[in-house]
């Protein structure tokens, strides 16, 4: 009779771990649907960016040939790279419709040739006359 007894206790004590470790493993799983976060701090933004190359009457440039005029004003067929000649090509913007800020630099570079040739050039960019231009254009800014 005692066997008895214990035989019974053993499965009710059996039972009584079967629930737990099944309500142990609900309670684990109910956090899979109930969990929740957030962040104040962190933006994901996006935006297009638009720029264009633009003359004095906001017509694109881009594709075209630009012509090289000299200090008098006159149009210029054959650029004579001799010294002291100024040689000028009609003025250039950066235009930028898009909805994103950009940071530009425009550098000269690719000159193939004669490189002695290319160092003794000063290039100009309003009134800059460096090798590398580095600007901000804002979002939706006429043009710089």
């Amino acid at each position: 009779m005692l066997r008895k007894n214990s035989s019974k206790g053993v499965i009710a004590a059996s039972v009584i771990s079967l629930a737990l470790c099944v309500a142990m493993l609900l309670g684990t799983t109910f956090a899979w649907w109930s969990a929740s976060t957030s962040t104040l701090v962190n933006t994901v933004k996006s935006g297009n960016l638009t720029i264009d190359l633009v003359n004095d009457a906001d017509a694109s440039l881009v594709g075209e040939k630009l012509d090289f005029v000299a200090e008098d004003g006159s149009a210029v067929e054959d650029v004579l790279w001799e010294s002291g000649s100024s040689y000028t090509v009609q003025d250039v913007y950066l235009k930028n419709t898009g909805t994103t800020d950009i940071k530009y630099k425009i550098s000269v570079i690719g000159i193939s040739g004669d490189e002695g040739l290319a160092e003794v050039i000063d290039w100009t960019v309003n009134g800059d006359s460096t090798t590398d231009f580095v600007g901000t254009l804002a979002s939706g800014a006429d043009r710089v």
